[in-house]
């Protein structure tokens, strides 16, 4: 794991900070539901099956979508939830990362994405953000 978040960092030298959460529970999709954010994200799998469905960002266009635009109050990062898209919706650009405890999971920033748990999950989430231009 160690060599991994250190090859992220070493690609990407522009982030300066890194932002752990916790998911657990039992769900269909994370709330909120198909969302995105500035952030480049590694997931592990902790604890029951795991799946993240992911779009690239030019899957959805937010301005011709309906979107909600969201500010993370601690950190002043955007969010953009589609108010509209539902997690069946362009299967052709949908990635399927299903994952079992021990598994890592690592995605891009800008690219669309929702989770969901069948069963009992836990999953612990490392973001890491690009600086800001400030």
């Amino acid at each position: 794991m160690r060599e991994t978040v250190l090859g992220i960092l070493d690609r990407e030298q522009s982030y300066d900070r890194a932002v752990a959460e916790i998911f657990m529970g039992r769900y269909e999709e994370t709330v909120g539901g198909i969302h995105k954010e500035r952030c480049s994200t590694l997931h592990f799998v902790l604890r029951g099956r795991k799946r993240i469905r992911l779009w690239p960002e030019s899957t959805w266009s937010m301005e011709s979508e309906r979107v909600r635009h969201s500010v993370d109050e601690r950190t002043g990062e955007e969010e953009h939830y589609l108010l509209d898209a539902k997690i069946g919706d362009r299967d052709a650009h949908a990635i399927d990362l299903v994952g079992m405890p021990g598994d890592l999971f690592y995605w891009p920033e800008g690219w669309w994405h929702v989770g969901s748990s069948a069963g009992y999950s836990l999953s612990l989430t490392v973001a890491f953000h690009p600086r800001r231009m400030r």
